[in-house]
């Protein structure tokens, strides 16, 4: 028995039902045993609990395969609260509608600043050789531009 356990069973629960399953499958072998049929107990014995065994160990192989936990899917696990990560999304997706309107209102030198760097990913001494000024000044001007984004945001009755 140990031996069918080691060889097909893959994860600890499927030992575990293994060696179930190879109780219940030998106590039914022996009732259905007919030694009036020549065929000796042992070989008879070994032959179906091998095959049986097999069978049912396939069998849990190809429903795992079949089953996939939902964290591996791409999907939350029941166990987590999805609350938060909904919360979180949904307020990315307000700041995203009301984003264009409030870089508007920023002076022309930290709108662009702040959209070269955040939206096309320019470095500070890319966009510092551009407007000709001092890589220091640009992160400056992010800073505040920034700043003025997320006060202007608070005013709306959300912080950023």
């Amino acid at each position: 028995m140990q031996k069918l356990v080691r060889k097909y069973g893959t994860n600890s629960e499927l030992r575990q039902e293994l060696r179930g399953e190879i109780y219940c499958r030998f106590n039914t072998l022996i009732d259905a045993y007919d030694p009036e049929r020549g065929v000796p107990l042992k070989p008879y014995l070994i032959r179906q609990l091998v095959s049986s065994t097999y069978s049912y160990a396939r069998r849990q192989w190809r429903t795992e395969l079949r089953d996939c936990p939902l964290d591996m899917a791409g999907t939350l696990a029941v166990s987590q609260n999805p609350s938060a990560d909904w919360d979180d999304q949904i307020l990315i997706n307000q700041a995203q509608e009301v984003l264009p309107g409030l870089l508007a209102q920023l002076s022309l030198r930290q709108r662009q600043v702040v959209v070269w760097r955040y939206y096309e990913q320019r470095s500070y001494e890319e966009i510092a050789e551009i407007l000709k000024i001092k890589p220091q000044t640009v992160r400056s001007l992010v800073r505040h531009g920034i700043n003025n984004l997320r006060r202007q945001y608070a005013a709306l009755g959300t912080t950023l």
